[in-house]
């Protein structure tokens, strides 16, 4: 049994809500497949259905006077801009960096000083603020590469790029990376 999104049940006029529904239930299947291209996460693929409605809803003049084809291309069309429009939320929200605590600490050796320790601070703060500079979307490949472990088809499939060009933005991202870095010891 197909659940209903809930901006579907709360469409006004009864002749929309039927034809979302029906439009919905038709097409479930497809959106769940193009959804789960970009996550594998149950909850994730949820929310980006349900946004797609939303999306859908509003264009509904649109959606109404497309052929069968063309329509299912709308659709796939529209859960795929959902999707990506929502990997980017999500990595703006996971990739911000966290304070290190001074438990995050117990993971280094017993034998790193006091001294070690706050200098090592200092350096994870320095690759931070690094980081935080470089241009958005260097940012968020290197993310994408290194934090999450994408690979570069997946990541080029969500931004848009080949993957010649993601692997262009990495090797870019890296080298602004090592230059502000070191920018003090090399000068």
């Amino acid at each position: 049994m197909i659940i209903i999104p809930v901006v579907i049940l709360t469409i006004e006029s009864e002749d929309d809500r039927a034809y979302m529904t029906a439009l919905y239930q038709k097409h479930y299947a497809l959106m769940l497949k193009t959804a789960w291209g970009f996550t594998k996460e149950r909850a994730d693929v949820e929310d980006i259905v349900s946004d797609s409605c939303a999306a859908l809803i509003l264009k509904l003049d649109t959606v109404r006077t497309l052929e069968q084809g063309k329509l299912r291309s709308y659709i796939v069309t529209t859960v795929r801009n959902t999707a990506i429009d929502f990997c980017r939320k999500q990595q703006r929200q996971n990739t911000r960096f966290v304070q290190i605590e001074d438990g995050d600490m117990q993971q280094y050796p017993a034998t790193v000083s006091v001294e070690g320790s706050i200098l090592l601070m200092d350096e994870l703060n320095e690759v931070r603020k690094a980081l935080h500079s470089l241009p958005e979307r260097e940012r968020d490949i290197l993310r994408m590469k290194c934090q999450q472990g994408m690979k570069d088809a997946q990541i080029a499939e969500i931004i848009g790029l080949s993957e010649s060009s993601v692997r262009k933005y990495v090797s870019r991202a890296r080298e602004h990376l090592k230059a502000m870095i070191y920018r003090g010891v090399t000068e």
